[in-house]
């Protein structure tokens, strides 16, 4: 998917339990996770497998300091 919100909606409709998220930064707003799915990042996107500890992280903001990244219900 495109978004990670792209990905939690692909995971609710396909019942998946996990969404993969590249690691990297993404300036994203008003994300929520309403089902049962477990959001994990730090991931190499060519090869879908965790990145090696320099490259771990995935962070979710917004550079405009807005509000709350991310709402989980």
């Amino acid at each position: 998917m495109k978004t990670i919100a792209q990905g939690i909606t692909r995971a609710k409709e396909k019942g998946a339990k996990e969404v993969r998220v590249c690691a990297g930064s993404y300036d994203t707003q008003g994300l929520t996770l309403d089902a049962p799915v477990s959001l994990k990042g730090g991931y190499d996107c060519a090869t879908w497998q965790e990145s090696t500890a320099e490259t771990r992280v995935t962070r979710l903001g917004q550079s405009n300091g807005g509000a709350a990244t991310l709402a989980i219900t």
